[in-house]
C-alpha cells in the first residue's frame, strides 16, 4: 500500500515539475510562445512575431508584432487559482506601415487600457485616438459573451478605414457611433446608433473595382438603430 502511495506522490511531483517547467521557465515560455504565433499563422494567415513573453506564476508580460503591422503590448498580475488577471495592454499601428496604405500619421494609432476580472467574467476599458476620432471603451465579458457596451466614437474617417484594406480612395465621409449597452440580468440591454455622412464617392473606381453602376449623387446620410 504504502508502495503504492509513493509511487502515486512520485508521479504527481513528477507532473508538477514538468507543468512548471512547461509553463513558468524560459523554455516554457518559448515552447508556449512558439505555439501561440503558430496558431496565429494558422487561424489568421498573418504572420506573428513574439519579441517578449514571459509567463510567472502571478504575472505576465508579452510582447508581440503582427504582419509588421501592429504591435502588442500586454502586462499585469494573474491569479492562475482564480483563474483571474489584471492587465494593461497597447494595441498600435505602425504609422510606416501605414503610409503603404496611404494613411500619413504624424505617430502611431494606439489603443490602451486594461482588462481585469476572471475568465468567465471580466471588464475591458480602453481608449484611444484611431482613424480621426477619440474613442472610448468599456465593456463587460460574461461566459465568455459581451453582455455590456458602452462605446463612443465619433467623426471616423471612412477614407482611413477604407485603406486598411487598399481601398481609400473609393469614399470620403465620416461615420460616428454611440453604444448604450448594459447588464440587465446578466443580459444585454440598450442599443447602439451608427450616423453615416457619406461626402465622397469614387464612382469610376467602385465601376471599375466591383463592376457596380451607382447613380450619380448616391452620397449617404444615414442613421442606423441597432
Amino acid at each position: 500500500m504504502k508502495k503504492i502511495f509513493y509511487g502515486v506522490a512520485a508521479f504527481i511531483v513528477v507532473l508538477l515539475i514538468a507543468l512548471y517547467t512547461l509553463l513558468f521557465t524560459s523554455l516554457g515560455n518559448n515552447i508556449v510562445a512558439n505555439f501561440i504565433q503558430d496558431k496565429i499563422k494558422q487561424s489568421t494567415g498573418l504572420d506573428a512575431n513574439i519579441t517578449q513573453f514571459v509567463l510567472c506564476f502571478s504575472s505576465l508580460d508579452i510582447e508581440a508584432n503582427l504582419a509588421n503591422m501592429a504591435d502588442l503590448k500586454l502586462e499585469g498580475n494573474l491569479s492562475l487559482f482564480k483563474l483571474g488577471f489584471d492587465l494593461d495592454y497597447i494595441i498600435s499601428l505602425d504609422k510606416n506601415y501605414a503610409k503603404n496604405l496611404g494613411l500619413n500619421l504624424n505617430q502611431n494609432l494606439a489603443f490602451l487600457g486594461k482588462i481585469n476580472g476572471k475568465s468567465s467574467d471580466f471588464m475591458i476599458d480602453g481608449k484611444g485616438y484611431l482613424f480621426g476620432s477619440n474613442v472610448l471603451l468599456d465593456a463587460r465579458v460574461y461566459n465568455y459573451s459581451p453582455i455590456a457596451l458602452n462605446l463612443s466614437a465619433n467623426d471616423l474617417q471612412i477614407s482611413e478605414l477604407l485603406a486598411l484594406f487598399g481601398r481609400g480612395n473609393l469614399a470620403k465621409g465620416t461615420i460616428d457611433i454611440a453604444s448604450k449597452i448594459s447588464a440587465k440580468d446578466l443580459k444585454p440591454d440598450g442599443n447602439a446608433i451608427i450616423k453615416l455622412d457619406n461626402t465622397y464617392i469614387n464612382y469610376a473606381e467602385i465601376k471599375k473595382e466591383f463592376n457596380i453602376d451607382l447613380p450619380e449623387n448616391s452620397n449617404l446620410k444615414a442613421e442606423i438603430l441597432a
